[in-house]
């Protein structure tokens, strides 16, 4: 096991993804006026805990047991009331934030869980986890769908899956993978549905666009890829058949298989691994963190890099855009969380 420091490190492979072994990317883009309270020309500013308001969420029963409570993944689902947590004791807990109360646990997973992600409605929660299952629990019943990895190809048979993410209208989940390849399952059904290959590397991270047509990756290969899932979510739809006119549709026959997903652009820019990708909410903006200490910014429509924040000590492990727009939060192996307001996006 990885040794332990800092809540924001993420090991999977054994491999380090933050060091201090590269210079921040130089770029002469203006940059000032971008973060709040800046206090230097980095870009970001740092905030200690005692600057804010915070409540801690404790499980203290595990504790007394002597269960391993790392943390490795946070997601709070679309209402902000709840936020879910999962740990090296391989459970997921949902609390309640008002009542600091644990509202579910849900247990299955056989190694750490990585990734978590809620779907808009909040009815599920997906989770992947190091034994090469992703699953989708159900909120209200406690009941889960496992998505398991059992290909025969997949390389050094090391495919524990290291992100996940539900797509908007809550019917295909992505599935990133240490063995190189982005699995899209059915919700549905919990059918594999395709496999995504062209990265060289492990697949750190996935997001899908704001409208579902399209896949963000990012790799340890150094890369971002956006592919066009366009096909595959009309196929989800007609298989599902809609009622219209009072009529049940025909579910898709086989002969209706969608083409094949294709890879339509290549990010290339980041000095050493992608290990965090999100799209913003009106779906003009990829943003990316990686080892190399920088977040870029690229055209989401042809992957040109526009401009690139500096200032975090350590890799940029995990980010996300604000769905109102105009703010960025990243959190790095430098131990700090920072929030950036971007009039830009």
């Amino acid at each position: 096991m990885p040794a332990k420091r800092g809540v924001l490190r993420s090991i999977l492979d054994g491999r380090e993804v933050f060091g201090d072994g590269l210079q921040p990317h130089r770029t002469n883009l203006r940059r000032k006026n971008w973060c709040q309270n800046m206090v230097s020309p980095r870009l970001a500013f740092r905030a200690t805990w005692s600057s804010f308001y915070f409540s801690v969420l404790a499980d203290d029963s595990a504790g007394k047991a002597g269960l391993d409570l790392y943390i490795r993944s946070v997601r709070f689902s679309p209402d902000g009331k709840l936020l879910a947590t999962g740990a090296e004791d391989r459970q997921i807990r949902i609390w309640d934030i008002a009542k600091k109360r644990i509202r579910n646990i849900f247990d299955g997973h056989q190694q750490e869980i990585y990734s978590l992600d809620f779907s808009r409605d909040g009815r599920f929660i997906i989770s992947g986890s190091g034994d090469k299952t992703a699953r989708i629990w159900d909120m209200n019943e406690g009941s889960s769908k496992v998505l398991t990895i059992n290909d025969t190809d997949s390389l050094n048979s090391d495919a524990g899956v290291t992100s996940v993410a539900i797509s908007p209208n809550g019917q295909l989940v992505a599935a990133g993978s240490l063995d190189t390849i982005v699995r899209i399952w059915d919700v549905s059904t919990g059918a594999l549905m395709e496999r995504l290959r062209g990265h060289r590397d492990s697949v750190y991270s996935v997001s899908f666009t704001p409208d579902g047509q399209g896949l963000v990756s990012g790799s340890l290969d150094k890369t971002l890829k956006y592919w066009d899932v366009s096909a595959l979510m009309a196929s989800t739809n007609s298989v599902k058949g809609k009622k219209e006119g009072g009529k049940e549709m025909s579910p898709a026959r086989p002969r209706d298989k969608p083409a094949p997903s294709q890879c339509m652009m290549d990010f290339l820019g980041h000095k050493d691994y992608v290990l965090s990708v999100s799209v913003s909410h009106d779906g003009q903006w990829v943003v990316s963190g990686s080892k190399d200490r920088c977040v870029q910014f690229w055209d989401a429509h042809n992957a040109t890099l526009q401009f690139v924040l500096q200032g975090h000590k350590n890799s940029v492990i995990s980010l996300d855009v604000n769905p109102a727009g105009g703010m960025l939060a990243t959190g790095s192996g430098d131990s700090f969380a920072r929030i950036c307001y971007l009039p830009r996006i």
